[in-house]
This record gives C-alpha cells, sequence and structure tokens, in this order.
C-alpha cells in the first residue's frame, strides 16, 4: 500500500513495529499523526489459532485499535481506511456471504476482536462525525506476503 500511494505522490508517514512505532505509546501515536489528513489502520494480530496468551488478539485487535481512534482524535484527522477481516463472518450459513447478513456465531478470537475493533470505528466515525471505511478481507497472499497464513487453511 504504501509503495503504491507513494508511486501516485501522497506523502505517505509509516508508523509500524519496523519503524519505530508502537500502537501502544499513545504520546508518541499522537504525535506522529501531526498533519495527517487519513490514516489506513493495517495493523493487527492476525492469527485464527488459540495462542499461549489469548490477551494478545484483544490487546492488538481492540485495544491498539482505540489508540488509533484516540490519537485521530486528538489530531483532528477524520478519515480512517481499516483491514478487517472475513473472518468476521464466523461460522455463516449464507453464502455467497452479503455485509448486512446477521452476525453469525463466532469461530475464533481473532474475528471476534475485528468485530470489536469495526465496532469502535463505527462509534467514534458517528461520534465524531468521521469518514470510516472497513475493508473485510479474505486472506490476501501477493507481493510482500509474510508466510505464516496458510497453515491456517
Amino acid at each position: 500500500m504504501v509503495q503504491r500511494l507513494r508511486a501516485l505522490e501522497h506523502k505517505v508517514t509509516v508508523y509500524d513495529l519496523a519503524t519505530g512505532g508502537d500502537l501502544f505509546a499513545l504520546a508518541h501515536l499522537t504525535a506522529a499523526m501531526a498533519r495527517q489528513d487519513m490514516v489506513f489502520h493495517l495493523a493487527g494480530h492476525a492469527t485464527v489459532r488459540l495462542t499461549d496468551d489469548l490477551r494478545l488478539p484483544v490487546r492488538v485487535n481492540v485495544n491498539a485499535t482505540q489508540n488509533v481512534l484516540e490519537a485521530m482524535r486528538e489530531r483532528g484527522v477524520q478519515r480512517i481506511a481499516f483491514s478487517s477481516t472475513s473472518a468476521v463472518y464466523g461460522d455463516t450459513t449464507v453464502f455467497p456471504t452479503p455485509e448486512d447478513c446477521p452476525w453469525p456465531v463466532q469461530t475464533s478470537l481473532y474475528g471476534a476482536t475485528k468485530v470489536a475493533a469495526e465496532a469502535l470505528i463505527a462509534a467514534y466515525a458517528r461520534s465524531f462525525n468521521w469518514q470510516a471505511t472497513i475493508f473485510r478481507f479474505a486472506p490476501v497472499l501477493g507481493e510482500g506476503y509474510r508466510p505464516g497464513h496458510l497453515w491456517d487453511f
């Protein structure tokens, strides 16, 4: 995404672990939002398997998302694009699955935490008159893909 935005001559600020960013260092995150007009929130703990630390998906997918939203609110950033997942549809019986299908039983902590993050984003967008776009990606493979998700299939 960063490469594509830069190729289109957009000014891009990357805030991730690789660049020293920490979504739990709220003061630094808020500072990084200075002079931004949109956030692409792509961070997340993307495993559907249970781990030894069941708090990790909640911490990363829900608490970090709230920090992003708070930093946006503090800096007056009013547009967000969020990478969610098709896992939010859980154990659906509706195929193909439309976006407005009833919420099915969640089958993974990952899907449940992404539902929670979507709800936070929707609440902030409604409360502060923001523009929010949520993408419910199916598993994506391609350039820059890091191994690990194929096991889940």
